[in-house]
């Protein structure tokens, strides 16, 4: 068995192996491997402006495809990610929020208006918004790539 060095070794293999399969679903539909691998490199190249090596990103938004692609492009960044129940209490995030002091925070249209409550100095982008506009740069993601650990976080979960 292989040794991956990072989650995101695991998606490209995934996605050479089977592109055009479901890799996830929501009630929306499925996205591919392709689709996914994609996507995330795309994010990831966006977001390597705004989140540095071992930065933490929030997540205020349900579990979905576009949060999937979101969390792979914080890693492809360099990054990790948090994800914030959007039923918490805002006090509950806000404090999450402090402790984590995250590079920026993601959300998605349905959550826009309510992310606004967030106590949150930084940048809150829209997913959907980052997605229209990111292009993949692999230069930049081979650079990103080349730093990255095996022990670099990946996910940091409040409970």
């Amino acid at each position: 068995m292989p040794y991956y060095k990072n989650v995101l070794q695991l998606l490209e293999k995934s996605a050479k192996r089977r592109g055009d399969m479901p890799a996830f679903g929501d009630v929306e539909g499925d996205m591919t491997y392709n689709e996914l691998l994609h996507d995330a490199r795309a994010l990831g190249s966006l977001l390597s402006d705004k989140v540095g090596h071992c930065d933490g990103v929030g997540f205020f938004l349900e579990k979905s495809n576009i949060a999937v692609k979101g969390m792979f492009g914080v890693v492809y960044a360099g990054g990790f990610y948090s994800v914030f129940d959007v039923r918490s209490p805002i006090t509950r995030i806000n404090k999450i929020i402090e402790t984590l002091k995250p590079a920026v925070i993601l959300t998605d249209e349905k959550n826009k208006e309510k992310s606004a409550e967030l106590v949150y100095d930084g940048e809150i982008l829209v997913i959907e918004d980052l997605l229209k506009v990111a292009k993949e740069d692999d230069e930049k993601l081979a650079v990103i790539r080349a730093e990255a650990l095996d022990i670099d976080p990946l996910y940091v979960n409040f409970t």
